[in-house]
């Protein structure tokens, strides 16, 4: 099996006193980062966890949820983590599908329901010692990059999630990839701005380590603007949402300079908003991934001109990537995972040439930029005409004073089916429904314009990929509040 240096140590031993970890206790080094794994691992040992134990996480990002993951790989464990803000008996229902005997949690989760309450343990205290063994380092860990390292639940397009596995050589060839893009350097600091239970947050572990920079944690509760200010962050991964109020904070320009790049995925991103991040002299990178592939797919290059970032861009290295007869955009190589995991195991989900179809409709530029233009399960019918909500929510995303929109299928005795948009106005819009349908007739045939405009839904927490049958049951419950 192919083996490589444990990549935390050799970041020990390049750069042991620069900072790995940085939160509100202050800045936790490479060397003492890697001492808290040590004794992370020493404790795992101790509960049980073994070679090929499934363990679950339903916790917020924290230097415990971090040193955690690390142990687990060292020791060759899988670790299975869920989203904490869900119901507890959906939580549990996911633990036994990946058949976790064991899970952990740091308050936040919502555990009480599960039949086994002996299954859920706190997440120790990292850097406390009268709760862990005393940390002996050894240098010489060796990781398998075959070795299972991760389940990952996601929905997709569908309502029942998918437990996706990947290997630790997935996210490790993601991160090596990533960084001959977006050059990650020792001492830089990326902002964790996304949750670890989503692939574009624990993929921002692997690049940090292997550039030698530092993740920055922040609360949910904290405006990233002020850690990006008081923390000197130099790398940001953020979903349109996020970055739209990122330009509404006004961050001064000094610390705004110091960053040197902006990842935008989690879908497509408005050209408006581009544009304007551009203007405020952000270094914006669009991307095209999914968590099947380990997290980026293609990504634009430094520098890209403004037309460019309206393309997801070129293909990373690790990756391959062709587009189907069809329009389907199909893709595979060493980020790929290993399959979907159910109780029979490990099913792959490749077809005869190796090829994972990704349900997504694309076009390559003339330069091998990628274009995704939709899903392929999200067209619908009406009267006739095929639809793709996609094509819409582009147009609507180019009308001034619109920041984000989404477009869904309602039922329509006489058609099948009509479009009804969502829209997210921007700060001092006054756009109305009858502006927005004007200026859309101008550019759809008018079987496509929405019959209907509703605000969007007010929520607590960042969408990474606004769940489509969420917004659906909003209009089917009257809880959709109409755009005047």
């Amino acid at each position: 099996m192919p083996e490589i240096r444990c990549p935390l140590e050799s970041a020990v031993e390049q750069w042991p006193e620069l900072p790995a970890l940085i939160d509100d206790n202050g800045c936790v080094s490479y060397r003492d980062f890697n001492l808290s794994v040590i004794r992370y691992t020493q404790l795992l040992k101790q509960q049980g966890i073994v070679d090929g134990s499934a363990v679950g996480i339903a916790a917020r990002n924290s230097a415990e949820y971090i040193c955690l993951l690390h142990a687990l790989w060292r020791l060759k464990a899988v670790a299975c983590w869920v989203n904490y803000r869900v119901p507890g008996q959906q939580i549990t229902g996911l633990f036994n599908t990946a058949g976790c005997g064991i899970a952990y949690h740091n308050g936040e989760a919502s555990v009480g329901s599960d039949s086994n309450m002996k299954r859920f343990r706190e997440l120790p205290d990292c850097r406390a010692d009268d709760n862990c063994p005393e940390p002996r380092p050894e240098f010489g860990e060796m990781i398998d990059l075959e070795q299972q390292a991760t389940i990952m639940f996601t929905s997709g397009s569908s309502t029942k999630p998918k437990a996706v596995c990947h290997s630790y050589g997935n996210h490790y060839y993601s991160a090596l990839g990533s960084n001959e893009n977006i050059r990650v350097a020792p001492g830089d600091r990326w902002l964790l701005s996304l949750p670890l239970y989503h692939v574009g947050g624990l993929s921002i572990l692997f690049r940090t380590m292997l550039g030698g920079a530092a993740v920055v944690l922040m609360d949910d509760t904290t405006n990233p603007a002020l850690t990006i200010k008081e923390q000197a962050v130099t790398h940001l991964s953020l979903v349109p949402t996020q970055l739209l109020r990122l330009l509404e904070a006004n961050i001064p320009e000094e610390a705004r300079s110091q960053v040197r790049a902006v990842l935008i995925g989690g879908g497509p991103t408005p050209h408006e908003l581009i544009r304007q991040a551009r203007e405020a002299g952000w270094p914006v990178f669009t991307t095209y991934g999914l968590t099947e592939m380990s997290s980026q797919v293609t990504t634009s290059a430094p520098g890209a001109p403004v037309g460019k970032l309206h393309t997801a861009g070129r293909l990373l290295p690790y990756r391959e990537l062709k587009i189907s007869a069809d329009g389907e955009i199909l893709v595979r190589g060493q980020t790929l995972f290993l399959g979907y995991f159910d109780n029979d195991g490990i099913t792959k989900a490749v077809d005869d040439d190796g090829w994972f179809h990704t349900g997504d409709i694309g076009q390559l530029d003339e330069d091998g930029c990628l274009k995704p233009c939709g899903r392929k399960d999200n067209m619908f019918i009406s009267g006739g005409e095929n639809i793709h909500p996609e094509e819409i929510e582009q147009c609507l995303n180019a009308i001034s004073g619109i920041a984000e929109s989404l477009v869904v299928a309602v039922s329509d005795e006489q058609y099948g089916h009509r479009p009804v948009a969502f829209v997210r106005l921007a700060s001092g819009s006054s756009c109305n429904s009858v502006r927005i349908r004007e200026l859309l007739a101008e550019v759809l045939p008018g079987f496509k314009l929405p019959v209907r405009f509703y605000h969007w839904p007010e929520t607590d927490s960042v969408d990474l990929k606004p769940n489509r049958t969420r917004f659906v049951k909003l209009i089917e419950k009257g809880e959709a509040v109409a755009l005047n």
